[in-house]
């Protein structure tokens, strides 16, 4: 059951905004990315799904998988911000860290993904 484009966008939205998308338990989200193309709405989409059934594990581990696309569209400040929202390792959120500056990002959007890191360890400083 692949999704359109439009189709992911609709998924994506949901998710952002904090709505529970209804899925059966055997619904596995990987079935809706697109085969032909790497169709990157679909490749969050699923992950987006994933983190709706509350399984942040598989949605880091597709998330890793489909890391090539995000490189390939130089939207590595958006993986590494759903990266830190479904890790729950803090020995992989510290490689994330240390690899920030290896990607080509805006300072701003950096100092954004490590401030979630630092919260996501607990380190955060309180003003």
């Amino acid at each position: 059951m692949e999704l359109e484009p439009y189709q992911c966008q609709a998924v994506i939205y949901f998710c952002v905004t904090g709505k529970e998308i209804p899925l059966g338990k055997d619904f596995d989200p990987t079935k809706i990315v697109q085969k032909k193309g790497n169709n990157i709405e679909s490749m969050i989409a699923c992950v987006y799904l994933f983190m709706n059934k509350k399984d942040n594990e598989s949605a880091y581990k597709k998330l890793k998988e489909y890391r090539f696309k995000f490189e390939e569209m130089h939207m590595m400040s958006y993986w590494f911000d759903l990266a830190v929202r479904c890790c729950d390792d803090p020995k992989q959120l510290r490689q994330m860290q240390d690899s920030l500056d290896d990607f080509d990002m805006d300072l701003t959007a950096k100092k954004r993904i490590n401030g979630m890191i630092l919260e996501a360890l607990g380190e955060n400083e309180k003003l």
